[in-house]
């Protein structure tokens, strides 16, 4: 399986009341995005693209040693938008793997199995439930599990969960996913 990364790390962040791109912001002397990075990097046949946007420059320029393609997003006009500037680089038989370069503690595990569920024919999407899920979007799910819908917090917010997996459905890939697998982890 060739699996194509992409990390979203555009965003500007602004629940973090801080001029620096979030993705920089530290946890255990490592930026966001480097942790992000260095779990993929794990994963076998596996090439890796950055989107930047928000303090790109500054992004680009801290992180620079990261053995991956960089690509700018220009305007930040939504998640959807910010994988489209990478979708050139991705062949149809490739594994499209999105990631948000703000999420540094998913495993490698977590990642693998949630690759393990994905076909040509699918795409899988990962959820989590919580016991307190304040804060965070819904994926609504009908009797048999399905997802129908994403409720955000408030407003337009979306759960990340959900934007995954539309992300997939966007002109530029010839092949379309025809299922959809969606991996639970509880807490």
């Amino acid at each position: 399986m060739s699996i194509k990364t992409i990390i979203l790390a555009a965003g500007q962040g602004t629940r973090m009341r801080s001029s620096r791109p979030k993705v920089l912001h530290e946890i255990a002397d490592k930026a966001l995005l480097q942790h992000v990075y260095e779990t993929s990097a794990a994963l076998e046949n596996n090439q890796i693209f950055i989107i930047y946007g928000h303090g790109g420059d500054t992004v680009k320029h801290t992180l620079s040693r990261l053995n991956a393609g960089w690509i700018e997003q220009k305007q930040q006009l939504g998640t959807g938008h910010a994988v489209q500037q990478a979708i050139h680089h991705v062949e149809d038989a490739d594994t499209v793997l999105i990631l948000y370069g703000d999420v540094p503690l998913l495993k490698l595990q977590t990642i693998q199995t949630l690759l393990q569920k994905v076909s040509l024919a699918s795409l899988a999407l990962l959820t989590v439930n919580l016991d307190d899920p304040t804060g965070y979007g819904r994926i609504v799910r009908d009797k048999d599990h399905a997802v129908v819908k994403n409720r955000g917090t408030k407003g337009r917010q979306r759960s990340r969960a959900a934007d995954q997996g539309r992300q997939y459905r966007y002109p530029g890939l010839q092949r379309q996913p025809t299922e959809t697998m969606v991996v639970t982890f509880e807490q």
